[in-house]
């Protein structure tokens, strides 16, 4: 009797020890469980070859709870800043993932400040990513669809791609 008591008590300790370790991305939304990127066949894509890169949507964006959104800001320099914006239910202020491009030198001045997702360089244009830091929504189903839809960083990543041939850069 005392050791099948003991070996329980042995599995539930190691159970709970590799649940300690378990290393997650700090972060005050859940992040999304995506599809892995090897199904690329059957993977929605964003692609502006204006702008020279494309984005793999995750599964879990259904194509009702977010819209791609395109627009320019001048920076204080007089270069411009391209975003494109995935909206969450036409909700500009609150989106899913941003994605800018900047001219190199805005970004050598910017990115010690504003701590953005380095996503690459093609030319005299650096892609920036940045996601939200918390959820903006009360405590319900729209907080929960939300949180579901947000991504890791190293997702991200993975899921941008910029392009080889475009005319524009």
């Amino acid at each position: 009797m005392r050791k099948p008591a003991l070996l329980l008590w042995l599995v539930l300790c190691m159970i709970a020890l590799a649940a300690c370790t378990a290393k997650a991305e700090p972060s005050s939304v859940q992040l999304a469980l995506s599809a892995p990127l090897e199904d690329a066949a059957a993977q929605t894509v964003y692609t502006n070859e204006e702008l020279g890169f494309s984005f793999a949507i995750p599964d879990s964006w259904e194509t009702e709870n977010y819209k791609a959104v395109v627009s320019e800001k001048t920076l204080k320099d007089g270069s411009k800043k391209t975003t494109i914006s995935f909206e969450f239910q036409g909700d500009a202020e609150n989106p899913l993932l941003s994605i800018s491009l900047v001219p190199k030198k805005s970004w050598e001045s910017a990115k010690h400040t504003a701590k953005p997702i380095y996503l690459g360089t093609r030319g005299n244009t650096v892609y920036i990513g940045k996601l939200p830091k918390e959820c903006p929504y009360d405590v319900g189903t729209k907080a929960d669809l939300y949180n579901s839809m947000i991504l890791p960083t190293e997702e991200v990543k993975k899921r941008f791609k910029i392009l080889k041939n475009t005319d524009s850069q």
